[in-house]
Formats: structure tokens, C-alpha cells, sequence
């Protein structure tokens, strides 16, 4: 890790503890972070962003979530498995080869985040491009933020300005026009 590392992680902390002000109890049911030692053996040889290695170092073990708390770090969108990230980028891979006019996957996708109908949110694993994109299936891939750390930046003043919220019922819910509002400061 490079010594643009800290500040990253120190974000993500930040927004993590944010989320946790929000959603009482989130933090204990997102689980403890991983080790580099795990994070690196999930993915040999790879080219890792920061940003991505300070995600999980803080935030791994998702699966232990007992309390039904739930763990949507954005509405919707909730931390995926690390051991299921390489499934689903093979899957990716194998679709973009078979219907290459109809899929815009990028070799260098690492999926984080997911929604429940296929749509994920990548940061780029490239030496010179370490952008954030949302991928939609049956859509273009839009950039969101040109790193983590903007992407990071833009989930801390999203919940700080209340676009997300609880509603009535618990569920994190989205101001959409403040959400399109803030999110369109952070646009490359």
C-alpha cells in the first residue's frame, strides 16, 4: 500500500461510522474487516485500488449479518462477499463473450456493491484509471466519481445532507432530487 492509502481508509471509517449513526447496530452487523493476507488471496496477482483494499479491510465479513439489520450502504446496495466478486466477474466475462454488442462489462471491473436485480457498482482496477462506475445489465456503464476516495467523499455528504434516510419502517430510503443534487458534484 502507497501512502495515498490512509486517507481512503480514513474516509470509508468515516462513512461507515455515518451509516452506523443512521442505522444503529450496522457496523457490529456488517462484521470485522478482513486481513491484506485475505483480501490479496481472493485475488492473485491483481491489481487492487486502494480504495477497494480499505472497503474490505474495514468491512469483510458480511455474511455473519445474525441481526437482520439491513446492510445497504446505499439504497438498495449492499457490500458483496469478497469471495463472490471473481464468480461474478467470470459470469460477466463469459456474457460479454457471447453477446459482446449487448454488454458493456470492462475486463478491469471489480464489482462492490449489488442491488437484488444485477446491478453493481465497479471500481476500475487499472494502474492509470481507478474510476467508479455503475453497471446496469441492460445498459451503458455510468462513471460515477473518477476514484474511490471521491466516491467515499460523495456517501458521506449524501447521508450528512439527509438524501438518505431512514423512513418510517427503517428502511434507508433516498431524497432522489438532493441525491441527483449532490451526486452531480462528484460527476467526472
Amino acid at each position: 500500500m502507497n501512502e495515498s492509502f490512509q486517507p481512503i481508509e480514513d474516509e470509508i471509517k468515516r462513512v461507515l461510522n455515518r451509516i452506523d449513526e443512521t442505522r444503529p447496530g450496522f457496523l457490529h452487523s456488517l462484521g470485522k474487516g478482513l486481513s491484506i493476507d485475505e483480501i490479496y488471496k481472493e485475488f492473485p496477482g491483481q491489481l487492487l485500488p486502494n480504495g477497494l483494499i480499505a472497503l474490505y479491510l474495514n468491512a469483510g465479513s458480511v455474511n455473519n449479518n445474525k441481526s437482520y439489520i439491513p446492510l445497504d450502504l446505499l439504497p438498495g446496495y449492499t457490500l458483496i462477499e469478497i469471495h463472490r466478486i471473481n464468480k461474478i466477474k467470470k459470469l460477466f466475462a463469459k456474457l460479454s463473450n457471447q453477446f459482446p454488442e449487448s454488454n458493456n462489462w470492462k475486463a478491469d471491473f471489480m464489482p462492490f456493491l449489488t442491488d437484488q436485480t444485477g446491478c453493481f457498482f465497479c471500481v476500475r482496477c487499472k494502474e492509470n484509471d481507478q474510476s467508479v462506475y455503475i453497471y446496469f445489465k441492460d445498459e451503458n456503464a455510468i462513471q460515477i466519481c473518477k476514484n474511490m476516495r471521491s466516491f467515499f467523499l460523495m456517501i458521506d455528504e449524501l447521508y450528512t445532507k439527509k438524501a438518505y434516510f431512514l423512513d418510517k419502517d427503517g428502511d434507508l430510503n433516498c431524497d432522489w432530487d438532493l441525491e441527483e443534487t449532490i451526486m452531480a458534484k462528484y460527476k467526472c
